[in-house]
This record gives C-alpha cells, sequence and structure tokens, in this order.
C-alpha cells in the first residue's frame, strides 16, 4: 500500500494562507478543492492506504504556503495537489513533471474524463512550485473551470463524491464506490460543531456547550464522520462540508463569535 499527501490547493480563509485563496466563479475553488480532497483521503484509506491532508494551517506568504505543503509530503509516496481551473476555459488537466508522475497524471486524466469533462490532457508541471520542490512524485490535477458555466454545471451535477472517486481509482487502479450525493443512508450523530482556524475554536466550543455535542477542528473531519452525522455546525471561513451544514462565520474572530450568539438565539 502506498502513502499519499492530498494537498487541497490554496485555502485562504481570514487572511491565514498568505493570501493564497484560489479562483472564484460559477464555483469557490479553495471550498471544491478540500470538499474533494476530504473525499479523496476518506476513500484511500479506506482502500488500506495512507493518506493525509497537506494543507497548513497558516503561512506567511503564498511561497510559504506552497512550501509548507511540500515539507508535509516529503515522507510520502506520492504528492496529490488538488486545484479547479479559471480562464474560460473548459475541461479536466493534470500536471506532471517526472515520467512517473506523468504516468500517474495521466491515469487521474482518464478517470476525470470519463465523467465527462473535456479531455485537455497532461501537461508539463516543471514551473509549478509543489511539482518542482515536492521530494515525492507530485501530480497537480485541475478538475474543471469555475467561471465556465458548463464545467459547474457538470461539477455540481456529478457531485465532489463522484470527483473523488475518479481520481482515487486513477491513483491507485482500485475500485471505489462513489456514495449517493444525496448522502443516504442511516445518520446516526445528531449533531456535531465544526471550527476552522485556531481564533475560532472558543465561539465553537460555546456553541458546542450549548447543544451538548462533539466538536472538531475541519482538518480532522473525515468524510466518514460527515456521512454520519445529521446537522453540522461550521464556526468560521467559509467552506461547507455538506448540504446539512450550517455556516457561522463572520469577518473576523469577533464577528464570528457575535453569528454564534446569535444561532444560539434561534434554536
Amino acid at each position: 500500500m502506498s502513502k499519499f499527501a492530498i494537498d487541497p490547493g490554496h485555502g485562504n480563509v481570514n487572511g491565514s494562507l498568505g493570501g493564497d485563496g484560489g479562483a472564484v466563479g460559477y464555483l469557490i475553488e479553495q471550498d471544491c478543492a478540500l470538499d474533494i480532497a476530504n473525499r479523496v483521503i476518506a476513500k484511500l484509506q479506506s482502500l488500506g492506504h495512507q493518506a493525509y491532508n497537506a494543507r497548513p494551517s497558516r503561512a506567511s506568504s503564498v511561497t510559504d504556503s506552497l512550501q509548507k505543503r511540500c515539507d508535509a509530503a516529503a515522507s510520502a509516496d506520492y504528492l496529490v495537489s488538488i486545484h479547479l481551473n479559471a480562464g474560460g476555459g473548459k475541461g479536466s488537466e493534470v500536471f506532471a513533471m517526472s515520467t512517473a508522475g506523468k504516468s500517474l497524471a495521466s491515469k487521474v486524466q482518464n478517470e476525470l474524463v470519463k465523467l465527462g469533462f473535456v479531455n485537455r490532457g497532461v501537461k508539463d508541471g516543471s514551473g509549478l512550485y509543489v511539482i518542482k520542490h515536492s521530494k515525492p512524485v507530485a501530480i497537480l490535477v485541475e478538475v474543471c473551470f469555475v467561471d465556465t458555466q458548463s464545467d459547474a454545471d457538470l461539477y455540481n451535477k456529478l457531485g465532489a463524491d463522484a470527483i473523488a472517486t475518479a481520481i482515487v481509482q486513477g491513483l491507485t487502479g482500485q475500485t471505489v464506490q462513489s456514495k449517493p450525493t444525496n448522502g443516504g443512508g442511516n445518520k446516526k450523530m445528531k449533531k456535531l460543531v465544526v471550527y476552522g482556524e485556531g481564533p475560532d475554536k472558543r465561539a465553537a466550543e460555546y456553541l458546542a456547550d450549548f447543544l451538548r455535542c462533539p466538536i472538531c477542528n475541519k482538518d480532522n473531519l473525515t468524510q466518514d464522520v460527515i456521512d454520519f452525522t445529521e446537522n453540522i455546525y461550521m464556526v468560521g471561513g467559509t467552506w461547507k462540508p455538506s448540504d446539512n451544514t450550517v455556516l457561522i462565520s463572520g469577518s473576523d474572530r469577533f464577528e464570528t463569535i457575535k453569528a454564534v450568539l446569535k444561532q444560539v438565539g434561534k434554536l
């Protein structure tokens, strides 16, 4: 079995990653990348592989953010960076530099094309920081274009889980079952509070105490837990891990606290 470092591209919540917010259009890149990445990690683990999130929680600049991702992946066999494209094009493409990387990229690309995305091929990734500076075999996946309506429509139709399944099948050659986008099945945990960055933890703890429910950091939230939970309360940031998520967030930690108090008044 292999060890995968999965890098959800960008992720600039409250300026935490040096302005590395990603593209915004019909879709929000940093949110979609994290959603896909969490599902990829869960699916790889279910197949017996080691997999973990390589996105840092904080960085002083974009370069620092990229280097920390490379550092986090140093002990892995593969670094897989997940992104969504921008610029008005259509389709999927995967970047790589080494021979092994290009071979892996081709397999992932083929699976994404099977989903219906236009085939933009495997591209030279020697100019991309995480590929150029990573120790393991590295690829960077551009799933589709956030600013092209047809791509966004296909993304929403398929759902992040189907896209994650395709990526994992390309990475491993193993068959993975994609879960229904409507979240079918019995859910047993009624409520869960999740917080984004450290400064939001206190507000999240207050809400969890009020709701008498568990709490966890978003970096520790797996897809299995998401599927197991009926109602998720996300404190801080912009990410909604599921359709049954209540997002409680402000422009800074003080505004987030106010938003939590307002939410408590509704419950």
